[in-house]
């Protein structure tokens, strides 16, 4: 069946509507354990290749009103 046009084509590139997130208190329980101190070290993270496709690079648009209350609760630096 039809899976996109990443699929087609072979990259593997998903279309941002089409990714399932983590619920929001599995996605920051998962961020924090990453020991990150500030918004540069998370982008440094969201650029590289070790972010999952389920963590979003914006976390403050996907939760918002679903428990976002800022980076630093985001990161456990509060």
């Amino acid at each position: 069946g039809w899976q996109g046009v990443g699929d087609w084509l072979g990259t593997g590139r998903i279309s941002l509507g089409s990714i399932k997130y983590r619920a929001f208190i599995q996605a920051r329980s998962y961020v924090r354990k990453l020991n990150l101190n500030n918004t540069r070290e998370w982008k440094e993270y969201c650029n590289s290749s070790n972010k999952p496709i389920n963590i979003p690079k914006d976390p403050r648009h996907v939760y918002k009103d679903k428990g976002w209350q800022g980076m630093g609760d985001w990161l456990g630096k509060e």
